[in-house]
């Protein structure tokens, strides 16, 4: 071996050694040819540059050529070699990862210093790409509707959902791949978006639905790469305000967002600089259509809601016999809507000196009065936000760009994303005080070395560090409120023990919290019907639930590509990830054995890749294998043909004198502790309860196949064929670790040896270029997921519990058609996606939440999980999403009628499958055989341009739901209708009884007419009233029409 080889290999193995999941590129390729214009063949040695980036290649002998590794952008491409007349193509757009072919053809004989200059036309369809995609670029991005990155993916064929509810061609919400700048920004926790980024900072978006290569890994079913921008070689800025908190109350949702974005050069060409931001705050981020309740106790035109006269007994004197007079006087009260006064039987007591006698009289007397927190007026200060829907975000990024040499390009960066919002749940709409709020806080430090070896190969090493938390827990406020609205009481004199234990999070026992004196009578006033149907409609805060995780790793990463000749483009990488993840969790804090968890742990993973695009004349070849591997590197519980379960073995004492037998829960003795394991040493070791065994290693090995072949000018075919694996959300592999079962069953308990879910995916698909402007793509795709993650009930002493398992299925067809025309006036995208997504479980606590809520109707024991697949929850047979822009571009009309955008989505989709039951919850059919109605929606966004020199302000009406369309999103599976269960129909007037005032059973929001009596028919009427309102839960409803109005200055 040369020493040249040797010391190439060394590299290399350097390289593999010290660069897991996700790869992305965020450059693209330009080729093309250059040709004589009258003879039609290729002109060798010609100069083909790009100006804006300094960066070109040569033509070979036939004239062909290509540029690797050229950012993501627009620019032009010129092509000059003497005796020919130079040309310029521009508007050349370069996306991640993909070919953009730029062809010539030069006249010979010109003056060589003449140029033309021509705009490239952008091909319609890509024949060189083997996989579905779609790439937004910044003015796609700018036009959309949303603010929000996710929501404009959503309109996407193969996609229902947006945000971490998004499915893609009936995967689970946790198999897809979210990326910024090629590195990955996944919670592994969840497998969830980590963090968000603000808008303003992309420059791209790359939309993978399916067959993605073997670059890509840890995702099934889509990948979302966003390319952020970079500073340019002039100074640009932005400052945008949007809004509607000074709109009439009537639109008024609190929305207040502000942007800025800043680049430019910081020292010439060698040091460029992009920041951007914003922040954004709310009253409620998720609007609902809130329907006013129907109250009986209110205010009528005196202004008063309740009245009663009061009387009073007293000794008046004595009549010509001496026999006492009794003089009774009466005082009347009045009460308002706010105030809702109890009532009790006092006495009067009458001392008859002169006959030594004493009389005694019942009367009703107050016992209480408390404030009516949530009656007419609370409901008439809300508008039309809902309660407990406050939100505030705030989000920075950065990126610099260093180019020390022309071969050489760095980029170091970052952003950081904080989101704090409340949690709104209809079921406790009345008691929302300190129901749950979410904290989230994300940052990513990256730098990329992007290094142009020669003109046939770059290598790019990048390292980032990505970090994530959350923290999900009842929001604390200092003090609660008295019966006039004053906030004087302090909770530890309300609920003593309920307080005490949530500040240090301690534990406390059931009875000292639901029997503070008086909590049931007190407390039940927090319907404004005065009826409630369960604890969380009477306890404040009864909602135990607390949660901390942080997840953090390191990734270092290379990536090597070679152009081989004219066909062959390699590509191969390496990806090493250290993580470190933690979690402490807790819910029921009351019960003597609350369910709790926590872990700490260090996995790692690897992953390497190795692929070969060959671009021939009539036919694109993508084929590539990857590999990945899992070191869960943690100790678990492990039981010999169950390795699964972290159980103890159940042993019986046998008493020798008595005969009497016990059984008890001990460890399994048959694992023997290792002599030593790296990380863990023997102090850590010496404190787990035995068996206990380190996690398997884990690896995958799957082979890609993507290959386009043009059958015309205008047609080309595609084809992909792929395994796809990915590591499960990592909670299912340590949650439950350190669960106590002989304390507390019914846990659900993960396991480190869970193995990789696995897809199986088959795409073909036609698309075709319609004259100038327009194309229409055809996809057909089948999947079969395998080992996804469900939980089975295992029977254990002293109680069961439920363990997850790579024991679900499922099972996905689908068909996609996509059109789309753009033209300088009009651009229109229509996606119709047909879907049937089936299998055994929509989620991987499908099977906890059967077998614990409900029982087989005929044995009376467990429901058995399916085996047989089912349609999905998310299964949505029919989705259309068709989007328009409108556009006038500058100076092409008088001023003022010129340089304005009208951007239009609609959405239709066909109700998702629930599952029928009747009134005691049992089924009635077949599970997810009956469907919601279909929903429809439109929105819409009108921009409206100046210009002053390089001064460019822009004002922005964006309209979402313009037709306030009330769809339905859920409903009540015992009657398939949104507000209405069959329990309603159920109640019976003759189970509610009548009471006088002073009776603990009168209230005076049931006595409707006021008269001091709560008839039967009166109880029953205002019961149906409160119930009604509790049904009508304002989630099952869509989002109603929010208006917000924006402006913008840029230069």
């Amino acid at each position: 071996m040369s020493k040249k080889n040797y010391l190439f290999g060394i590299i290399l193995l350097l390289v593999l050694l010290f660069s897991v999941n996700i790869f992305a590129g965020v450059t693209g390729k330009i080729t093309g040819r250059v040709i004589d214009k009258q003879t039609k063949e290729g002109i060798p040695g010609v100069n083909v540059i790009i100006p804006e980036l300094g960066i070109g290649a040569v033509t070979d002998l036939d004239g062909y050529y290509f540029i690797l590794n050229v950012p993501v952008g627009v620019y032009s491409v010129t092509a000059q070699i003497i005796s020919y007349q130079t040309q310029t193509k521009t508007n050349v757009s370069v996306s991640a990862d993909i070919n953009t072919t730029v062809n010539f053809e030069l006249v010979m004989g010109a003056i060589e210093y003449d140029t033309v200059i021509v705009e490239a036309k952008e091909s319609k369809i890509q024949t060189n790409v083997t996989q579905k995609e779609r790439t937004m670029n910044q003015q796609l991005l700018d036009e959309s509707v949303s603010n929000n990155i996710m929501a404009a993916v959503a309109n996407n064929a193969g996609v229902v959902g947006t945000g971490n509810a998004m499915h893609v061609r009936g995967g689970r919400t946790d198999e897809v791949g979210y990326m910024v700048d090629g590195m990955s920004i996944i919670d592994p926790v969840t497998k969830g978006l980590g963090a968000t980024i603000n808008k303003n900072a992309v420059s791209e978006v790359k939309f993978i639905s399916g067959g993605f290569n073997a670059e890509y890994g840890e995702a099934m079913s889509g990948i979302l790469n966003i390319v952020t921008r970079e500073g340019s070689k002039k100074y640009e800025g932005t400052v945008r305000y949007e809004g509607n908190s000074f709109l009439p109350t009537s639109f008024n949702y609190g929305d207040n967002r502000l942007e800025y974005s800043l680049g430019g050069p910081i020292y010439k060409d060698f040091l460029r600089f992009f920041i951007s931001g914003d922040i954004y705050t709310t009253n409620d981020w998720s609007p609902l259509f809130v329907d006013k309740p129907n109250f009986f106790y209110k205010n009528d035109s005196t202004g008063y809601a309740f009245s009663y006269d009061f009387v009073d007994y007293s000794l008046a004197g004595y009549d010509s016999l001496g026999n006492p007079i009794i003089d009774t006087s009466y005082t009347t009260v009045n009460w308002t809507q706010d105030s809702v006064p109890y009532f009790t039987y006092g006495v009067d007591t009458v001392v008859d000196t002169l006959n030594d006698t004493t009389f005694y009289y019942n009367k009703v007397v107050i016992d209480t009065v408390m404030w009516n927190r949530y009656g007419p007026t609370y409901w008439e200060n809300l508008g039309v936000v809902v309660p407990h829907h406050k939100r505030s975000e705030y989000h920075a990024q950065a990126k610099f760009t260093l180019k020390p040499t022309k071969n050489l390009k760095i980029n170091l960066g970052g952003f950081y994303s904080h989101s704090s919002f409340q949690q709104f749940n209809s079921a406790l709409k009345y008691n929302l005080e300190r129901y749950l709020t979410r904290n989230t806080d994300g940052y990513q430090i990256n730098g990329t070395a992007n290094w142009m070896v020669n003109q046939a190969n770059f290598v790019t090493l990048t390292g980032s560090y990505f970090y994530t938390q959350t923290h999900y827990g009842p929001e604390f406020d200092a003090i609660l409120f008295d019966e006039n609205g004053d906030s004087i009481y302090p909770p530890e004199v309300i609920i003593p023990k309920w307080y005490e234990f949530w500040k240090p999070y301690g534990v406390i026992d059931t009875n000292n919290f639901h029997y503070v004196p008086g909590m049931v009578d007190k407390w039940k006033n927090n319907s404004p019907w005065g009826w409630w149907i369960d604890a969380q409609y009477i306890y404040p805060n009864w909602y135990g639930v607390s949660s901390f995780r942080y997840s953090n790793y390191l990734t270092v990463k290379a990536d090597w590509t070679s152009q081989i000749g004219r066909y062959h483009e390699m590509k191969t990488g390496v990806e090493y990830k250290a993580y470190e993840l933690y979690l402490w969790d807790l819910y029921l804090p009351w019960d003597p054995n609350p369910f709790s968890d926590q872990y700490h742990v260090y996995p790692k993973q690897l992953a390497a890749y190795v692929q070969d695009k060959m671009e021939f004349e009539g036919m694109v070849v993508n084929i590539g294998l990857r590999f990945d591997y899992l070191d869960a590197n943690t100790p678990y519980y492990y039981v010999a043909n169950n390795r699964s379960f972290p159980l103890y073995q159940q042993d019986t004492i046998i008493d020798t004198i008595t005969g009497d037998t016990t059984i008890v829960i001990t460890p399994n003795p048959n694992i023997t502790k290792p002599d030593s394991y790296p990380g863990y040493p023997d102090s850590v070791w010496d404190t787990l309860t035995w068996p206990v065994r380190m996690a398997e290693k884990k690896y995958k090995v799957s082979p890609r196949l993507g290959i386009s072949h043009p059958i015309s000018e205008v047609s080309v075919l595609h084809f992909n064929y792929g395994h796809f694996f990915q590591t499960p959300q990592m909670d299912y592999l340590f949650s439950g670790l350190g669960v106590d079962l002989s304390k507390r069953g019914n846990s659900n308990i993960g396991s480190p040896n869970l193995d990789a879910e696995r897809t199986i995916s088959y795409e073909f698909g036609i698309a075709t270029q319609i004259g100038a402007d327009m194309a229409l793509d055809v996809t057909t795709y089948y999947k079969d997921i395998y080992g996804l993650i469900g939980s089975r009930k295992v029977y254990a002493l002293p109680a069961p519990y439920y363990a997850l398992q790579n024991v679900e299925y499922g099972n996905v067809k689908g068909f996609e058609v996509a059109f789309s025309k753009s033209s300088k006036y009009f651009s229109a995208d229509i996606a119709y996606t047909l879907s049937f997504a089936k299998g055994t479980a929509s989620d991987a606590w499908e099977g906890y939440y059967l077998t614990y809520a409900e029982r087989d109707p005929v044995t009376g024991g467990d429901i058995q999980m399916p085996k047989i697949p089912y349609y999905l929850s998310f299964d949505q047979r029919h989705t259309i999403n068709i989007g328009f822009v409108l556009r006038m571009p500058a100076k092409e009309l008088p001023i003022y009628a010129d340089n304005w955008t009208i951007s239009v989505d609609n959405s239709i989709n066909s109700g998702q499958p629930y599952t029928p039951v009747n009134e005691k919850g049992i089924k009635t059919g077949v599970t997810n055989s009956e469907r919601k109605p279909w929903r429809f929606n439109t929105d819409l966004k009108f921009r409206k341009g100046f210009l002053f020199g390089t001064f460019e302000p822009n004002i922005y009406i964006t309209v979402t739901n313009l037709f306030n369309i009330r769809n339905v999103e859920d409903v009540y599976a015992s009657t398939g209708l949104p507000d209405r269960n069959a329990t309603l129909a159920s109640i019976k007037k003759d189970i509610f009884n009548a009471y006088n005032i002073g009776e603990p059973g009168y209230d005076v929001r049931r006595d409707i007419d006021r008269d001091g009596t709560v008839s039967q028919d009166e109880a029953y009427e205002s019961y149906i009233a409160y119930y009604k309102d509790y049904l009508n839960d304002p989630t099952n409803w869509s989002a109603p029409r929010v208006v917000t109005v924006g402006l913008e200055f840029s230069f």
